[in-house]
């Protein structure tokens, strides 16, 4: 007879691992808490979820959402269940040097092949926040014909943790470039998004380390505080445009980094190739 606790680590392998789950108080790691405070992916389009490492390691959910496929954008996460669901890996980490551009045709060929056989396809990396989110930003400006600034617009609506590190902004920025030239193809017909209402936010006095991913940054530490907006001083934004990109008017911290970026002369060795300028 099979007990609960091996039920339980045969549908969500990844919460049985050792030191992060015990069967005796059902309490999980801090860091492990972390990652799993959004309970489900969301869903991006009707074909397509955007979620972390322990999402893609539960079967069930898998199973009630309907996904067939996992696309694993990272170096460490493990496939669980390749004889259950099509897996397609794309090994980068989050760091200011990688190269995630190159894999943005293969992902979207393989999000659309599973598209057309009738399946869903959830996109995962370890948080959920930078590797993923790009992937599923650069399918949506291809395939729903949207600029960058309405791509992260729509996911962040959904996912409200998206932070894809600079370097990856950079690279998004780029292909959105290479799309108007032609000399990225767009879809002959854009997808149609569907609405969605926003998920609250509930991260109150949480501190924001500013780095270039989610890992450690060469980059001075600087803490701020998410809902302190009154107490915040931010420099002001300007543009010749009417108003900041989503992706800053909804990211102060990021707003920060650029302002810190450009005052200090850093971006020129610390992110080789990234204009942080473009950004703003």
């Amino acid at each position: 007879m099979i007990s609960g606790y091996d039920a339980l680590c045969d549908e969500c392998p990844l919460l049985c691992a050792t030191q992060q789950f015990s069967p005796l108080s059902g309490t999980r790691s801090l860091e492990d808490q972390s990652h799993s405070d959004d309970d489900e992916p969301v869903e991006i389009l009707p074909y397509l979820y955007l979620g972390n490492v322990h999402h893609s390691s539960c079967r069930q959910l898998l199973q009630r959402l309907g996904v067939t496929a996992l696309l694993n954008v990272s170096t460490s996460c493990a496939n669980h269940f390749p004889s259950l669901f099509q897996y397609l890996t794309i090994p980068v980490n989050d760091s200011a040097s990688e190269d995630l551009a190159t894999w943005f045709s293969t992902a979207n060929d393989f999000i659309d092949s599973i598209k057309q056989n009738g399946g869903k396809v959830l996109v995962h990396c370890h948080a959920g926040r930078s590797r993923s989110a790009t992937v599923c930003l650069a399918y949506l400006m291809r395939t729903c014909h949207l600029s960058l600034d309405a791509a992260y617009e729509h996911v962040r609506t959904r996912r409200e943790v998206i932070d894809p590190n600079l370097n990856f902004m950079q690279q998004l920025q780029d292909y959105g470039h290479r799309i108007d030239r032609g000399e990225v193809p767009r879809t002959p017909t854009a997808v149609p998004l569907t609405p969605c209402a926003s998920r609250s936010r509930s991260s109150p006095q949480t501190p924001c380390p500013l780095s270039l991913g989610d890992g450690s940054s060469d980059l001075p530490t600087l803490l701020l505080t998410t809902d302190s907006s009154d107490d915040l001083e931010l420099p002001p934004y300007t543009s010749s445009r009417a108003s900041a990109p989503a992706f800053v008017r909804s990211h102060p911290v990021r707003h920060a980094l650029l302002f810190f970026l450009l005052q200090s002369g850093l971006h020129d060795s610390k992110i080789s190739g990234l204009d942080p300028t473009s950004l703003a």
